[in-house]
This record gives C-alpha cells, structure tokens and sequence, in this order.
C-alpha cells in the first residue's frame, strides 16, 4: 500500500458517493479514528485541520543553498515558500513548505492546492478508506472470525483496545475496508495465534504420544504379569500330577 493516501475534495466526494447511507454513517461516527501523514502528526493530532494564514517569499532564495534561506520549514529546511497555516484546534501558528507536503506527505499538488486556498482539509484516514473501498477491498472477515474463534482475550488486548474492537464490529457489520495499520495488527494477531496454536498442537502430540506410550506400558506388563501366572499355574499343575503320579506308585 501507498506510505499515505491523500484525495482531493472532488474525488472524496466521487468515492463517498459509493457508499450506501448506512456505510456513511459508520465512516462518519468512526472518523474519530482517523491519522494523518508523519508530517501533519508533527503539527496536530486534529487530522489536520488547518486553515491558510498567509505565504511569504524569499526572492533571494538559492536553490543551491537552501540552508541560507530567511525562510524556514518547520522541519527545519530552508524555502522559497513559506506558507502560515494556523490549527483550529489549538490556535498553533506554524510555517512549512508546499514540497514538504507534497514529498514528504505524500500530498499531492491538486491537493495542496486546495488546503492552501482554504477548500480542502487533510483527513487520511477517511482518504484510506474510501480510496481502498472504490478499489474493491472489503472488511477481513476471514481473519476477524478467526481471532474470535481461537483468539483470548488477553492475546486480543495485546492488538486492540475495546474501543478499536467496536470499530472493528462496525466495519464488519458494513463490510467497509479497514486502515492499514489495524489490518497489519489483526494479521499479526493471527500468526500470533496461530503460532500458539501450533504450539499447543504439538504439545498436544507429545501428551497423546506420552500416553499411548504409557498404555502400551502397561498393556505390556499386563500381559507379563497373565503370562507369569499361566506360567506359575502350569508349574502348579505339572507339580501336583508329579506328585499324583508318585503317590499312585507308592500305592502300588
């Protein structure tokens, strides 16, 4: 998969289109759980939302000494291009450049056109959905049974908290595809899980071959201890016609 799904505001609204009433909703009510790129993490945990303050220039700006730039990234690179945006969530004011977004983002120049001119708003995670739902994935149900088969619930803990899971039921239910990170941890829940139990195959393998080893023991001592008796009772038989015999001679 891409290092990170950005749309723009004409094909969010082309890809939510496919969805039904009822898949929106969910997408909707869950948006809570939405990331961005390593990049807008740096500024707000918020998904992103931004609004475009203000661009300065460097009209001196050396492509072959960016570092000499009076302009600064907020990753610390010097630009031509520094654009002010400011967080409604925080009220943070904070500069960075288009390249940053667009290269290091991942965002692409139809998109941040858009943030900058105030019309769009970076939301990765309902991009990610939409953009693998419109691609014909669906929600891992083979995986998803499999853990609520033969997962525990402490082997589920180590992967989901129980909001994640009720994320998870919910997207079940609408068959909607799942972020990348939580398929990632759902299949290493289920090599995890299958791990255990291939352990516990095993395990259970050495029991039955311990305990058929064990009845094949003792089934072979039985059979010592029959043979010993049959043989003690011929002894027992031969001896007491021996001595029948001798008591007969004795008569005669």
């Amino acid at each position: 998969m891409k290092k990170a799904i950005h749309l723009t505001s004409k094909e969010r609204q082309i890809y939510l289109a496919l969805l039904s009433p009822e898949q929106r909703k969910i997408l909707n009510e869950y948006r809570k759980y939405k990331y961005n790129s390593e990049v807008l993490t740096e500024f707000s945990q918020s998904g992103g939302d931004w609004k475009f303050l203000e661009m300065q220039i460097n009209y001196n700006y050396d492509p072959s000494h960016p570092q000499d730039s009076t302009l600064k990234c907020s990753c610390g690179k010097g630009v031509k291009y520094l654009y002010y945006c400011q967080s409604n969530i925080t009220g943070e004011v904070l500069g960075f450049g288009s390249e940053h977004l667009k290269q290091e983002a991942g965002i692409s120049n139809a998109v941040v056109r858009e943030i900058l001119n105030g019309q769009h708003k970076i939301d990765r995670g309902l991009d990610e959905i939409l953009y693998w739902y419109a691609r014909g994935y669906t929600f891992p149900k083979l995986m998803y049974e499999f853990i609520q088969e033969f997962a525990f619930d402490y082997e589920v803990e180590e992967y989901f908290k129980a909001k994640n899971l009720k994320f998870l039921a919910a997207f079940e239910e609408q068959n909607l595809p799942i972020y990348n990170r939580d398929y990632k941890k759902l299949e290493k829940l289920v090599q995890d899980v299958n791990s255990r139990k291939s352990r516990e195959e095993y395990e259970r393998k050495l029991e039955e071959e311990e305990k058929l080893r064990k009845e094949r023991e003792e089934k072979e001592r039985r059979e010592r201890e029959k043979r010993k008796r049959e043989e003690e009772k011929r002894r027992a038989e031969e001896e007491r016609k021996a001595k029948l015999e001798q008591a007969k001679k004795k008569l005669k």
